[in-house]
């Protein structure tokens, strides 16, 4: 590659890194708070299923509205939990390659004077994570949704369920 690629590529690697740099306290604190409010989901969604395996033992008489109910109640317990330690673990994965994708373009800037070839090489490793790091960025996205749309189902469920809301009894 021409020199001139070289220390195009170079300011390129410098100005990603220098970005990732800024955003790395964001990156820990957004990870933080998503930690506790995913823990804290996956407390209700258990507790919530808890609860219905109990309620399913004195609710045996009950119309079967109602045990149809607490089923449903229970399943989007079990799904939230699902998509809550999926949607965990892609965030791990997302600050993983974040961070390999850092030090890729800091490899790039080291080498890019004394060894091209290698340079040229980390520089595309990197870009290879900034790929991944995208399409991870779409699927927490869904995945995010889908827990919010499971949360609400179990949260509706749970208040058809308590309160009574639509008489479900024959």
């Amino acid at each position: 590659m021409a020199a001139s690629g070289q220390s195009g590529l170079r300011v390129d690697a410098e100005s990603m890194a220098e970005r990732i740099k800024q955003h790395s306290k964001f990156l820990e604190w957004d990870r933080e708070i998503n930690g506790k409010l995913y823990y804290a989901l996956w407390i209700v969604f258990m507790g919530g299923f808890v609860l219905s395996i109990t309620a399913t033992v004195a609710l045996q008489a009950s119309s079967p509205c109602t045990l149809w109910l607490l089923r449903a109640f229970r399943l989007s317990a079990v799904v939230g939990s699902l998509l809550n330690f999926v949607l965990q673990s892609k965030a791990i994965d997302a600050v993983r390659f974040s961070r390999e994708q850092s030090a890729e373009y800091e490899l790039h800037i080291a080498l890019s004077e004394k060894n091209p070839d290698r340079s040229q090489g980390a520089y595309n490793r990197a870009e290879g994570f900034k790929e991944k790091l995208n399409r991870l960025d779409v699927s927490i996205s869904r995945l995010e949704g889908a827990l919010i749309c499971c949360g609400v189902v179990f949260l509706t469920l749970a208040i058809w369920l308590t309160w009574n809301v639509v008489p479900t009894t024959r």
